[in-house]
């Protein structure tokens, strides 16, 4: 009964049970749950005290996350989590999912019809960005200060309670979309896309596995050197005669990450991966050949009468 209390307890909640006392201490540490978190997202657990968003978010909801694998959206491997939701995500979903843009409280409640009094009885999430320096896919930005922001599919789930249904919230936005302002989206050149969110591993409970995931070398090799020469950003190799035909095809690649189950299932795939294993395995080759002769010819020097 204990534990299933730790559960449903909010993150915030966590770091003055600790406090308390020795004997909440050693009951919390007794939890699995809670030592999972500790151990393979304990920066998850700073970045909800950070944001403010700890408030919001369980115990069960944060480990949920930790040990599913697949982005809520799309279901490939998640090797993120937004905060907002507490759901894994992947790179193509975070640069370009509409609900993958947090909005600033005034204009969710503009774009969804919310009062801001029924926002505020509902505990609609409010996260506050972390200032600092981002990077898009082609500059670095600096927030300077920390904004005010929530979660699109959070406030539309308000919005259903305000109007009574979804398609009666559907008839809303459409009926203002002449008066109200559209949100602007650049997609995976916005900066809002990456302020709710963190790199977080999967962990495999019953295998006691933990994954951070792998990209594949041979899908981000064939992405066009011109569109990665950016400030920051290394050089790729690219296959002779490749365009930029597609280019936001192979652009999603460069962010794709796989389990290690995963990774050999696509390298079955992908010809270029296994077109690099192969040149790689001969340079491997080419070096121990000339060790070797390196050695032999140490030998013959030690042998020599003229030493």
């Amino acid at each position: 009964l204990l534990h299933d209390i730790i559960h449903a307890l909010p993150l915030s909640a966590l770091s003055p049970l600790l406090s308390t006392s020795s004997s909440t201490h050693a009951l919390l540490l007794s939890d699995p749950l809670y030592r999972n978190l500790r151990a393979h997202a304990a920066h998850a657990l700073h970045a909800y005290s950070a944001t403010a968003l700890g408030a919001s978010i369980t115990v069960a909801q944060l480990s949920k996350a930790l040990c599913t694998e697949s982005c809520a959206h799309c279901g490939e491997f998640g090797p993120f989590l937004w905060m907002l939701d507490c759901t894994r995500c992947c790179w193509a979903c975070l640069t370009q999912h509409p609900d993958l843009l947090p909005v600033a409280p005034e204009e969710a409640m503009q774009l969804y019809g919310i009062p801001g009094e029924r926002a505020a009885a509902v505990g609609l999430p409010v996260m506050r960005s972390v200032p600092g320096v981002y990077r898009t896919w082609k500059e670095v930005c600096v927030e300077p200060e920390s904004r005010r922001f929530v979660s699109r599919a959070a406030a539309r789930r308000v919005a259903v309670a305000v109007h009574g249904s979804a398609e009666k919230v559907e008839e809303y936005i459409a009926a203002r979309a002449q008066k109200v302002q559209v949100v602007s989206d650049s997609k995976d050149m916005d900066v809002r896309r990456l302020l709710g969110v963190i790199a977080m591993p999967t962990l495999d409970r019953r295998a006691g596995r933990v994954e951070h995931g792998v990209s594949c070398k041979g899908c981000t090799s064939t992405l066009p050197v011109v569109a990665l020469r950016g400030e920051g950003m290394p050089y790729m190799p690219v296959r002779i005669g490749s365009g930029l035909e597609g280019f936001d095809a192979r652009k999603r690649e460069l962010g794709r990450m796989f389990t290690t189950q995963g990774y050999l299932a696509h390298y079955q795939v992908c010809g270029r991966a296994r077109e690099l294993w192969e040149w790689e395995m001969e340079m491997n080759d080419e070096e121990e050949e000339e060790d070797e002769d390196e050695w032999d010819m140490e030998e013959v020097d030690r042998s020599s009468p003229f030493l």
